[in-house]
């Protein structure tokens, strides 16, 4: 088999775990000892969108902004059905395990994601990624052996940040993050993000105190009495506030 050959096959057993950039095909190759220049895989690319071949699959090609490049294979025979419930799952259990389980199971967790990918490739099971990357974070700072879920708060957590729904925080047993004394309950928290902190599972959201947006994070057991609302609000400026408070 020729050089190009073997990195053509590479090339698409990376495909079919996931959709790849050139930046995201650079990075692979990296890892894997995978030696040519950019303009050498924009050709193989190129090469295997044309020539893919394989049934049921084809390799689909989108811009984004600034002309960024997307390749995919997208799959024909998809007929298994994922809930969204089975989604959150995955995607919870891959950014709140601690990192030392990630990385010594990497192997097992891209065979998971390949699986999710093939199944949704028509609907872009990419894009429930990206969303996890702004929505469900792991510090990994301060690992501890053991971690408690609280499935109700924690569903109910993931359905206000994602149908982007106020919650009504009645009361709180304790305090993880000193919170400033300006701040009562209860309150209206404008939730954005969930993030796993010192072995601890936190809600992070906004609330109005004293007429502005006051950053709110609050430790899943924290939260004793709570209401979800289906009062709306828009969270992108709130996302990108979020950001410069990190």
């Amino acid at each position: 088999m020729s050089e190009k050959s073997e990195r053509l096959l590479k090339i698409y057993s990376r495909l079919k775990r996931g959709p790849v950039t050139i930046e995201v095909i650079k990075n692979w190759a990296k890892t894997n000892d995978i030696k040519v220049s950019e303009r050498t895989f924009y050709r193989d690319l190129k090469d295997l969108e044309s020539s893919l071949m394989m049934d049921g699959e084809r390799i689909v090609v989108s811009e984004g902004e600034k002309n960024k490049k997307t390749w995919k294979i997208e799959y024909n025979g998809s007929q298994n059905k994922l809930t969204e419930f089975d989604i959150n799952s995955y995607l919870l259990f891959r950014n709140f395990m601690p990192l030392p389980v990630v990385l010594s199971r990497q192997q097992s967790l891209d065979n998971i994601e390949s699986l999710f990918y093939a199944t949704y490739s028509k609907s872009r099971f990419e894009d429930f990624v990206t969303v996890a990357e702004n929505q469900i974070v792991g510090s990994h700072f301060y690992e501890v052996a053991d971690m408690v879920s609280y499935n109700k708060v924690l569903e109910d957590s993931i359905w206000s940040i994602q149908n982007k729904r106020e919650m009504r925080i009645k009361n709180i047993a304790f305090d993880y993050t000193s919170i400033s004394s300006e701040v009562a309950f209860p309150l209206t928290l404008m939730p954005l993000q969930l993030l796993y902190h010192r072995g601890v599972v936190h809600l992070a959201g906004f609330a109005v105190v004293n007429d502005n947006f006051k950053l709110i994070i609050l430790g899943l057991d924290q939260i004793k009495k709570y209401k979800l609302t289906n009062k709306m609000f828009q969270n992108q400026k709130l996302l990108d506030l979020l950001k410069e408070n990190w």
